[in-house]
């Protein structure tokens, strides 16, 4: 299953919705939450509801903190699911860990949405 959010103070909702709608059509198990969730609320919904994948989308970082800081964040704290990023920002982004993999296009996003989403 597949988890949708973008982070706090990220209010762009139309990729979210894209995807969700790419994943409902090909059968994907879908989690909507939503535009600024909060680390703390996403925590809180993944010990609940488990989940192989997060998926989020950026376009701004309206936050005091980096996108790097963000994903190492992500991906320690959430080590057993695959974080998946789209969005403007993943030009910016230098880290690397094994369960992050980043979405650099449309054409990727909707790769994605389409295929059965086992990413290595």
């Amino acid at each position: 299953s597949v988890i949708l959010f973008t982070p706090p103070k990220e209010y762009h909702e139309i990729p979210l919705l894209f995807m969700h709608y790419l994943l409902k059509k090909n059968q994907q198990h879908v989690y909507y939450l939503g535009t600024n969730v909060n680390f703390d609320v996403l925590d809180a919904f993944i010990k609940i509801n488990k989940a192989e994948f997060l998926f989020f989308h950026v376009i701004t970082n309206l936050t005091h903190d980096t996108i790097d800081n963000y994903l190492m964040q992500l991906t320690q704290h959430f080590s057993d699911q695959k974080i998946i990023m789209s969005g403007m920002l993943t030009q910016t982004v230098s880290v690397k860990a094994k369960n992050l993999h980043l979405l650099h296009s449309l054409k990727e996003m909707i790769a994605f949405g389409k295929e059965d989403i086992k990413l290595a």
